[in-house]
């Protein structure tokens, strides 16, 4: 791994690093297109430093990958800090994502243990089925799987929307009920497995994130009471996660 660099990150690579992630997507059969947009909103996400949280790897001065440690502070049930990144196809079973995923572990880490509480720690880090040589470098670098989730996939043709109950309005979501839907969302997420509630900016980001769709997004509402009590968003709304692999 002697001709390996790993840089600090910045929003100078993020024109080079999106064709990096793009290359990584076409190969590994991600349905997703990563725009350069995405990648510079990530890297202003409330309380992530890229100089610090991040870094990019150069393979004998060639861009060859990149990883970010994203951690959002909990204080209430456990603590998670999750690894995210990739590496170029040409450029992988050459060491480069071990180094990586060393480095994103160790910064996971510093991150967790500076939480001043006693909650269960953890690092995340996914992956998908059809990237196998992912899962054996987690395997050898410690991480042992405990989760799975399905990616589900219906063609737009013959769709009919089901009935909606009688004492609920299906409404266009409105700015102003913000705060409110923010709360919603903490609540119903408060017991699902590793989930960390959104305070204000965080929320507030994903809000203004490139991509989220108010205007095909929808609000809930019980009609007895006024209270909202369901939600559907378009875009970042949905806080999707990057696979590292």
């Amino acid at each position: 791994m002697s001709g390996i660099e790993l840089r600090p990150l910045s929003s100078d690579e993020a024109p080079a690093l999106v064709e990096v992630i793009a290359a990584a997507h076409r190969y590994d059969g991600f349905p997703q297109v990563f725009t350069e947009a995405e990648l510079l909103e990530e890297l202003v996400a409330p309380g992530f430093d890229p100089a610090v949280d991040g870094r990019i790897a150069y393979l004998d001065g060639a861009l060859a990958g990149w990883s970010r440690v994203w951690h959002r502070p909990s204080d209430e049930r456990l603590e998670r800090a999750y690894i995210i990144g990739t590496v170029h196809p040409d450029f992988r079973f050459k060491g480069v994502g071990k180094a990586l995923l060393a480095w994103g572990r160790e910064r996971a880490t510093e991150r967790l243990l500076g939480r001043a509480n006693d909650l269960p720690k953890y690092i995340r880090i996914d992956a998908s089925d059809q990237v196998p040589d992912a899962h054996r470098l987690y395997r050898e670098m410690g991480f042992t799987p405990i989760r799975w989730f399905e990616d589900l996939v219906r063609p737009l043709a013959g769709f009919s929307a089901p009935p909606i109950p009688a004492e609920i309005a299906v409404v266009p979501w409105d700015a102003a009920d913000a705060d409110e839907l923010r709360t919603l969302h903490n609540a119903a997420f408060r017991d699902h497995w590793g989930s960390t509630e959104l305070d204000d900016s965080g929320w507030r980001h994903l809000l203004a994130g490139h991509g989220t769709r108010p205007d095909l997004s929808w609000a809930a509402i019980d009609q007895s009471t006024g209270d909202v009590v369901g939600f559907a968003g378009r875009g970042t709304l949905n806080e999707p996660t990057r696979v590292q692999s």
